[in-house]
Parts: structure tokens; C-alpha cells; sequence
């Protein structure tokens, strides 16, 4: 898969510390697509999600993506995410290792109750762009789908904001990409 702003404009929305980066959700977008394929079900888990490295991406640049999923069993598979530089020589090219993460098929997932949490406590979303930025992380476009954010001991659930349309490569995943920065 190739990675640059006229494959996909949208990153032009994300950028840390003036720098266009590829968001976090879209290497577990990426995963799941594979993790699907995969498996052949919809109930996954990701766990022990590590961002070694990140995919800064000037205007006019392009990097090619690798995804290697290394399915270790029926139901458990390892991911990591790499990406190069367009080079001409297939020989010469170095690889860059980017995230890491293990992947597991969860039966039955979607017959559980899902947990109610309170609204109290919850960081509204205005609050929670505006100290992203201070910290200097731009959220704009696509990437502003928030309407709140709460968290506990148990995770982070997100509210999404009404009427939000997102790219197709990250439509599943609209508020991972914020509750990955807010954490």
C-alpha cells in the first residue's frame, strides 16, 4: 500500500508538532482489515499495541506500507507494520518498523451485554482538542468526530459526534484514533 497525501489527502489533518503523521487507528484499521480476511470473523482483540516509530510524511512524499501478519494459531495472529521510502532498487531498501501488536478471534463477543459507564466525568471534546493542541497534536477534518471522552479502569469510551462522514480506510475505527491520542 502506498502512504502520501495525494493517495490519501485527510493526513494533511493530523500533524504532531507541525509534522504530517499517520495516525495510530490506522495501523489498527489496517490490522483488522487483515485480521478479518484472516480469521473470517468480526469478534477481534488487540492487545500489546506498540508504536516503536513514527511515519512522518512530508507534502510531496510517498512511502510504501508492509503489513506482516503472522497468523501463530486458529485464533491468535502477531502484527507488525513497516513502511520504505519509494526506491527504485528492491535490493537497497531499508525497512522501518512502525507498530507492533497481537490480534485475537473473540467468539460469542457480540452476544455480551455492552457496559453502561456515567456521563459524569466525561471531557468534552472541545476540551480535550484544545490540550491535544497545546501538547502539540492537530486533530482538524476527519479527524474531529469526538462529541466526549471518558475513561476508567476498565478502557475508554468515546462519544461520537452526529452526522460525522470519515474516510473509507478509517471509518471503523473514528474514535480509536482519539482515545489512542488522549491516553
Amino acid at each position: 500500500t502506498e502512504l502520501s497525501l495525494s493517495t490519501w489527502p485527510e493526513l494533511a489533518d493530523h500533524m504532531l508538532d507541525g509534522s504530517i503523521i499517520a495516525p495510530g487507528a490506522l495501523y489498527v484499521a489496517l490490522s483488522l482489515k487483515a485480521a478479518r480476511h484472516l480469521f473470517g470473523a468480526e469478534d477481534l482483540e488487540f492487545s500489546e499495541i506498540r508504536f516503536s516509530h513514527p511515519l512522518l510524511l512530508e507534502p510531496k512524499e510517498a512511502r510504501t506500507l508492509q503489513l506482516v501478519f503472522v497468523k501463530n494459531s486458529p485464533t491468535e495472529g502477531s502484527v507488525r507494520i513497516l513502511s520504505t521510502y519509494g526506491q527504485k532498487n528492491p535490493d537497497c531498501v531499508s525497512w522501518v518498523k512502525h507498530c507492533t501488536m497481537k490480534c485475537s478471534r473473540i467468539d460469542g463477543l457480540r452476544n455480551q451485554p455492552v457496559p453502561v459507564w456515567p456521563s459524569s466525568g466525561a471531557k468534552d471534546a472541545a476540551v480535550l482538542y484544545e490540550e491535544l493542541r497545546k501538547n502539540g497534536i492537530e486533530l482538524n477534518g476527519s479527524f474531529r468526530v469526538l462529541k466526549s471522552l471518558s475513561s476508567g479502569i476498565d478502557g475508554v469510551v468515546c462519544e461520537l459526534a452526529g452526522g460525522v462522514r470519515t474516510p473509507e480506510w478509517i471509518e471503523t475505527l473514528d474514535a480509536v484514533h482519539q482515545a489512542l491520542a488522549a491516553v
